[in-house]
């Protein structure tokens, strides 16, 4: 068995050595990043997140829009308006409510139109 100086000095030691000052250094680790290297990856990434982005800006505006014109309207959709896991028990009663005097007043629509 050889002594630890000698196993020391081949040449697996030093490059074991060097491998663990590189390491301790930073080279060659993932800190370094090559701007050339990555570049197109990078342009491919920022396109793809300015598209997703750029859909969900139309969504938000079309919802905008729709807001406009139904308050334009006069009509009163405010409960519709707030996110649903915003929205407490009275707001989704008064939802319900709402599409049962709809649907009767459909009823009673069509009642009419039969007996007329």
């Amino acid at each position: 068995m050889a002594s630890l100086d000698e196993e020391g000095n081949d040449a697996t030691a030093k490059k074991v050595k060097e491998l663990y000052y590189d390491i301790l250094n930073s080279k060659g680790t993932k800190r370094t990043y090559a701007e050339s290297d990555n570049e197109e990856d990078e342009k491919k990434h920022v396109k793809k997140l300015n598209k997703r982005r750029a859909k969900e800006l139309r969504k938000q505006q079309k919802k905008l829009e729709e807001q406009d014109r139904r308050f334009a309207a006069g009509e009163d959709n405010s409960d519709d308006d707030v996110p649903f896991f915003m929205q407490d028990a009275s707001i989704r009663a008064a939802q319900r409510e709402r599409a049962l005097e709809k649907a009767m007043a459909e009823r009673a629509a069509m009642k009419a139109a039969k007996g007329a």
